[in-house]
């Protein structure tokens, strides 16, 4: 019988849509009842084909003594079937490669208490040498009866490949405007505070740091300026006089 079914079962209070214990007869009749084990259990399985058909790798462990894997799980760590993942002794090598300490000190605060769960991210080393960034997410669940365990992953690696590729952008550009002849600032679009002066900016100004504004001369021309970049985005060759 199917959660589905059970549910029914209870909920209809029985067949022929008559009461529990009323019958048109008159008589009287005990309601059927079913074991909340069996509720239980139906639910557990319906849990079970949830975390089976999931498209995220899940690992359930106790002290990394695996419990229960996925075929996503699996098949990121090169195995054929979950059955293969549940065989090993241990899943440390797999979710603590580069973090053995690291891991088991989380895995205490969390089983402890301590914190409720976890989510971060790391670089995942599968078995074959080839290596993922996944986002990890960890939590104390009840399987069988015992506290464990549940890690989730998603896999990020084109995500932390595209922030690698602007960091390194940022690199070279801001390595050009160190070497720039001309004064280059940069300030923060919501409020203009600088966060960025090459050396002929340092020069120009005796200090380099607080919001723009400051080193105008007359308030004015920063608030046309800010007009300008309103109304088309840029202002070029606009004369002002800055205070040092």
């Amino acid at each position: 019988m199917d959660a589905n079914a059970l549910r029914f079962a209870v909920e209809s209070g029985g067949a022929g849509g008559s009461p529990a214990g009323s019958q048109p007869d008159g008589t009287h009749r005990r309601r059927a009842s079913l074991p909340q084990d069996l509720i239980k259990s139906a639910r557990t399985q319906d849990f079970r084909a949830m975390m089976d058909d999931s498209f995220f790798p899940i690992l359930v462990h106790r002290d990394f003594k695996p419990l229960y894997a996925n075929t996503a799980y699996a098949r990121l760590n090169g195995y054929d079937t979950p059955a293969e993942v549940i065989a090993l002794t241990t899943v440390k090598p797999l979710l603590a490669a580069d973090h053995g300490d690291e891991s088991a000190i989380g895995y205490r605060q969390l089983t402890r208490g301590e914190r409720t769960l976890g989510f971060r991210r790391h670089q995942y080393h599968k078995p074959n040498g080839e290596s993922v960034w996944v986002s990890l997410f960890d939590q104390v669940i009840q399987w069988q009866g015992q506290d464990a365990v549940q890690v989730t992953l998603s896999d990020i690696t084109d995500q932390v490949e595209a922030e690698t590729a602007v960091a390194a952008n940022e690199a070279r550009v801001h390595s050009i405007l160190m070497i720039s002849p001309f004064p280059v600032m940069m300030a923060r679009a919501h409020d203009y505070e600088i966060i960025f002066c090459n050396d002929q900016a340092s020069r120009l100004l005796d200090e380099t740091t607080g919001f723009v504004s400051n080193f105008f001369v007359n308030k004015a021309d920063w608030t046309e300026i800010l007009s300008c970049l309103d109304a088309a985005g840029l202002v070029r060759d606009f004369e002002v006089q800055l205070t040092s």
